[in-house]
C-alpha cells in the first residue's frame, strides 16, 4: 500500500512540477494553486466519522459491517485525504485510502481511490450539484469478479454537517447500472 501511495505523490508532484515549469517559461510566472469557494464544498467531508456499509449488487447476499472513516485537508487544503477502515467487511480486514479535490483548469472534481482489495488505481472525475449537496464522480473499474470492464459512479449527498453518503452505482456490456454498495457516514 504504501509503494502504492508513493506512486500516486510522487506522480502528482511530477505533473505538478512541470506545470509550474511550463508556465514559467512562458512568462507569466508561476503562483501556486490555493483553495477557492469549489474546495470549500468539500468542508463536510472532513473529520472522523462513523462508517455503516451495506453491499447492495444484484445477486449477492445483503451484507452490513461497521467502519471508520479519518479525513483531513492536505496539500494546502486543496485536497482531502480520506483514510477508511473496516476491520470486518466480507470476513476480513479493509482498508481504502482517497484524494478529492477540484482542478481548476479542468473546472472539474477529480479523486484516486485505492484499498487493500484490488493493485488497481481507480481516477475520477465529476461535478458538484449545489441544489442537492451531491457530488458525483464518474470512473471506470473492473468487476471484481467477472473482471469485464465498468462505468462506475459514485455519488457522495451531503445530508447535513454530520452526515453524508455515499453509493456506488456501476454499469457494465450487457448489465444496467446497479447500485452496488452505500456507506452511510456519522461524524463521531
Amino acid at each position: 500500500m504504501k509503494t502504492v501511495t508513493h506512486i500516486v505523490l510522487t506522480t502528482l508532484a511530477a505533473v505538478t512540477t512541470l506545470g509550474a515549469l511550463h508556465a514559467w517559461q512562458e512568462g507569466g510566472g508561476w503562483q501556486p494553486s490555493r483553495p477557492g469557494p469549489a474546495h470549500a464544498v468539500l468542508a463536510d467531508l472532513e473529520g472522523q466519522f462513523d462508517a455503516k456499509f451495506t453491499l447492495l449488487a444484484p445477486g449477492a447476499p445483503k451484507m452490513e459491517s461497521q467502519g471508520t472513516s479519518k479525513n483531513d485537508r492536505a496539500l494546502g487544503g486543496l485536497w482531502v485525504r480520506c483514510d477508511y477502515h473496516d476491520p470486518s467487511y466480507m470476513g476480513t480486514e479493509f482498508r481504502g485510502m482517497s484524494l478529492i479535490g477540484y482542478d481548476a483548469d479542468k473546472k472539474k472534481y477529480v479523486g484516486v481511490w485505492v484499498d487493500s482489495s484490488t493493485s488497481a488505481l481507480q481516477i475520477s472525475e465529476g461535478t458538484w450539484d449545489e441544489k442537492t449537496k451531491t457530488l458525483t464522480m464518474l470512473s471506470e473499474g473492473k468487476d471484481p469478479y467477472s473482471k469485464q470492464p465498468t462505468q462506475d459512479k459514485t455519488i457522495t449527498k451531503i445530508v447535513d454537517k454530520d452526515h453524508h453518503v455515499v453509493t456506488l452505482r456501476s454499469k457494465s456490456a450487457g448489465h444496467p447500472e446497479a447500485d452496488i454498495f452505500r456507506i452511510e457516514y456519522t461524524r463521531k
